[in-house]
């Protein structure tokens, strides 16, 4: 069973127009000064040598990019009957919704790897770069005896490390590593547990978002309502139950 099942669209740019809508787009914090320092100039991207780069329409959007649009950006299909959530007696055996949920938009506002087509030379996509397996190393494999982890300062820092076990199997090489702490992105979710979101922030910070105070409830409606309306080539994927 599955408490989920993503559609979402992407768009094709150049690494130059990504990293230059970075730029332009930066807030100047911490995470953007540190993710930007470690991207250099094009015209081919730093990861495989390609010059394209696969963006989901959210992140395009969110980056000033225009599009038009043939259906929402991201189509998200539940499983509420595995999940624990309000009005429900709480299952140690069921995954959290709000976990669940998060997973999920992560993934239409930008996460995920090109890794998970099984080809390593084509257009990466933002979150590949920022895989590392050292200082100065990057990793880009589908090898499952691979290190590959999150960094935004050219591998110095391992924020977490990434999961290496992609398609078939029910994970994404984008996901998280299972660990002791369950995470939000974690390629593969712990059942009774409610996931920890954090470094999931600094992705999306990293690859092209800004983060503002948290709006009134009214407003969250009319947010959500908009997450959606851009794309260019929608990309289905089934996973397991995972949050």
């Amino acid at each position: 069973m599955q408490p989920k099942t993503p559609f979402t669209f992407f768009g094709g740019i150049t690494y130059n127009q990504y990293l230059a809508a970075l730029q332009a787009h930066s807030s100047g914090d911490a995470v953007d000064t540190s993710a930007l320092a470690s991207l250099p100039a094009g015209p081919n991207n730093p990861v495989n040598g390609n010059t394209n780069i696969d963006v989901t329409t959210a992140n395009l959007r969110a980056l000033g990019f225009n599009a038009n649009p043939p259906g929402p950006d991201s189509t998200i299909s539940l499983n509420t009957s595995i999940t624990n959530y309000s009005g429900k007696p709480f299952n140690s055996g069921d995954y959290d919704l709000l976990g669940v949920v998060e997973h999920e938009f992560d993934e239409a506002l930008g996460f995920g790897s090109n890794l998970d087509t099984g080809s390593t030379t084509g257009p990466i996509r933002p979150e590949d770069l920022f895989r590392y397996a050292a200082a100065g190393v990057r990793s880009y494999t589908t090898s499952s005896a691979a290190t590959s982890y999150f960094s935004i300062d050219g591998g110095t820092t391992n924020l977490i490390n990434f999961n290496q076990v992609g398609p078939p199997g029910g994970s994404d090489y984008a996901d998280w590593a299972s660990s002791a702490t369950p995470h939000v992105q974690d390629a593969f979710g712990t059942a009774g547990a409610t996931p920890v979101f954090g470094v999931e922030q600094t992705g999306l910070d990293a690859i092209g978002y800004n983060f503002a105070s948290a709006p009134e409830p009214s407003s969250w409606l009319l947010t959500l309502g908009a997450i959606g309306f851009l794309g260019y080539r929608r990309c289905g994927v089934s996973e397991s139950p995972h949050s």
